[in-house]
């Protein structure tokens, strides 16, 4: 049985296999504007490996920059003044680390695409082979990515697997009321400089 330790590492090292996946599969058509829209009264839930690495990054501390919301024994990003409290005058300060879900928006690898109505926040459109998303954003240029339709189920199937074995250590953690104790130490020993290359 591995220790709870061991299983950090292993979602680490999921983590870090998950983005790089994802980042292959993603094909740009039209690049993101930087127009900060997608970081105004946005719900960035966190994982385990992505609060490490924020942490580790950044050297903030916890309380700063997450919010636990106990109405889902998650962790998520803090909005101040309606932004995430990374953004900084059209930049992410976390750019190079930030969170999946950031890195890969407008790309939301999740089955819900396949029966959402996202409205006016996201456009998916599914072709033969391929499933293109378009940005929210009220500028006229909007973000525009594709992923191949296999890719996505590859990277999707995944993510989900990834998701449901950090959530199920997550709220055990939580209930424990060890989590924060467990990211602080994670943070010491966490190699941040593997995602600065």
């Amino acid at each position: 049985m591995l220790s709870i330790e061991e299983k950090i590492w292993d979602l680490i090292d999921d983590d870090y296999r998950l983005y790089t996946d994802a980042q292959k599969a993603i094909k740009m058509v039209k690049p993101c504007q930087m127009c900060g829209w997608c970081c105004k009264d946005n719900n960035i839930f966190i994982t385990i490996p992505e609060a490490i690495r924020i942490l580790a990054y950044t050297k903030a501390r916890m309380r700063k920059v997450f919010i636990f919301d106990k109405t889902v024994n998650h962790l998520r990003l803090k909005n101040v003044d309606g932004y995430c409290v990374f953004y900084d005058n059209g930049r992410c300060r976390i750019h190079k680390i930030k969170p999946f879900q950031c890195m890969t928006y407008p790309v939301i690898f999740h089955p819900i695409v396949l029966e959402e109505d996202f409205g006016d926040k996201l456009k998916v459109i599914f072709k033969e082979d391929f499933i293109e998303f378009r940005c929210g954003s009220p500028i006229a240029d909007k973000c525009t990515y594709v992923v191949e339709t296999k890719a996505f189920q590859e990277v999707a199937s995944s993510r989900l697997t990834f998701l449901m074995k950090n959530y199920h250590l997550q709220i055990f953690l939580i209930k424990m009321n060890i989590l924060d104790v467990f990211i602080k130490n994670m943070v010491k020993k966490y190699p941040i400089e593997k995602w600065l290359r």
